[in-house]
């Protein structure tokens, strides 16, 4: 599935906002640790709360790990 890119804009924010707030700087994740991740959060969610898409899966995961290099622990 394409996304648009307003919509990878938007999960990158979410996955930023999660990284800031985790206890888990630097430490990076796979693909599977990030789907595993999304679809938690996506099961987890009030209606009224974002989540990324599952789908977005592997570019969440990448743009954590470009916050992982800026922001290590």
């Amino acid at each position: 599935m394409q996304y648009e890119s307003y919509e990878i804009d938007r999960a990158e924010q979410w996955i930023a906002d999660v990284y800031h707030c985790s206890d888990c700087w630097g430490q990076k994740m796979t693909d599977d640790d990030m789907r595993l991740l999304l679809e938690e959060a996506n099961d987890e969610a009030d209606l009224d709360d974002y989540t990324p898409p599952v789908g977005l899966y592997h570019e969440c995961a990448e743009f954590w790990n470009s916050l992982c290099e800026l922001y290590p622990n």
